[in-house]
């Protein structure tokens, strides 16, 4: 995309982006992530229905964002003319934002079934499809533009998940809902409210650099700074996959052995730290030729944004390792805390800091951001250790 978007259109998409991951946020706090703690603990003869149900809920969820994004719609055409996107980009966002969760699902429920091979299917189909139509635009003169981008990616993502759901065969996988559909709600919500709102508040503080940049620069620098993220994006890909492979197996360990966690723990933080930073280093020693083969003119001087996403990047691995072992202990209301005091720091710094150092002190704003986030997560598993 970088290729073959200018930077103006390359930053519509990546703020259309971060709506599908807030969406996403939602849908992962109250139900994927709960789904994967709860699981372990279900009985065997009732682990087929709680799979259903919540199925169920995530097609309810997905239902909602639909009706969302067509409300929207109706208001911008009939009522307020003030919303600056068109109809069409709301339109393939909610789709995208939809296709998006429900492949998350199936990429959640591989891993709670121990069917790794079908995560790792799915996502390999998503990165063909979405390389056989790139190859295709590129080569065809195709003029591509940020529509085109949301409509290969739900198409690619509906075509993952619906290869992941035959493969993972569940049955009777559509019966009709009963009363233990509400049952499973209400301990998905137990405790997936304070992990939603966690997750809300991360993706704002995620983010949050791209509306601050729009705030103060316009769509085009946004895409400058989205395309120099872009560069480390391979190194951040292990993270969540990583978390969500080990999550199932540390909620076990956790019922066995709640000591070895904290063993496992250090050794996933250990490793994320040695891939961000071995990536960094090798990424900075040919970016030159490495920008040269994915950027084009459209984009200024890439490379001291880059070197500040990389720094972002070792931050981001650090901190993940500590999270994940926070996440298996369900500490999911003083996550909220944490979260809701770095996000105000994170706006905070990158405002400021973007006005002073243009748009490279809005990166630097997130790495500050990231550093209280890590200080205030190790203060709190320390204090977790203490009391056991």
């Amino acid at each position: 995309m970088i290729k073959l978007l200018t930077n103006e259109n390359f930053g519509l998409f990546g703020t259309g982006f971060s709506i599908i991951l807030f969406f996403g946020a939602i849908a992962d706090g109250i139900i994927l992530t709960q789904m994967v703690l709860i699981y372990p603990k279900v009985e065997e003869d009732e682990k087929n229905k709680f799979i259903q149900n919540t199925f169920f809920i995530t097609l309810f969820f997905s239902a909602v964002v639909f009706f969302l994004s067509a409300i929207t719609i109706f208001i911008k055409t009939y009522l307020v003319d003030d919303i600056i996107f068109p109809n069409r980009y709301l339109f393939w966002i909610s789709l995208s934002s939809i296709s998006f969760v429900i492949k998350e699902f199936v990429i959640r429920l591989s891993y709670n079934l121990r069917k790794e091979n079908i995560a790792v299917l799915v996502h390999s189909v998503i990165m063909i499809i979405t390389i056989i139509i790139y190859l295709y635009f590129y080569f065809t003169g195709f003029i591509f533009s940020v529509y085109s981008a949301f409509q290969v990616f739900t198409l690619s993502h509906f075509f993952g998940f619906t290869i992941g759901l035959f493969l993972l065969k569940i049955k009777p996988f559509f019966s009709y809902p009963d009363k233990s559909l509400y049952l499973v709600y209400n301990q998905f919500w137990k405790n997936g409210k304070w992990a939603c709102l966690n997750n809300i508040v991360y993706i704002m503080r995620l983010y949050a650099y791209i509306y601050i940049t729009l705030l103060l620069f316009d769509p085009g620098v946004v895409g400058d700074l989205n395309a120099a993220r872009m560069f480390i994006t391979p190194s951040l890909i292990i993270i969540p996959a990583v978390v969500q492979l080990s999550m199932p197996r540390l909620s076990v360990i956790r019922q066995n052995n709640i000591f070895d966690l904290f063993y496992k723990g250090k050794l996933i933080t250990s490793f994320f730290l040695f891939v961000t930073i071995s990536y960094s280093m090798l990424l900075l020693m040919g970016f030159k030729s490495i920008s040269f083969l994915l950027s084009n003119y459209n984009y200024n001087d890439l490379f001291p944004l880059v070197i500040l996403w990389c720094i972002y990047a070792i931050s981001l691995g650090l901190r993940n390792g500590i999270l994940i072992i926070i996440q298996v202990l369900q500490e999911f209301k003083k996550l909220s805390k944490i979260y809701a005091i770095t996000c105000v720091l994170t706006i905070i710094f990158s405002y400021l800091l973007g006005i002073s150092w243009s748009v490279y002190g809005v990166i630097m704003g997130l790495i500050i951001g990231e550093l209280a986030n890590i200080f205030m997560l190790s203060k709190l598993l320390k204090q977790i250790k203490i009391k056991l």
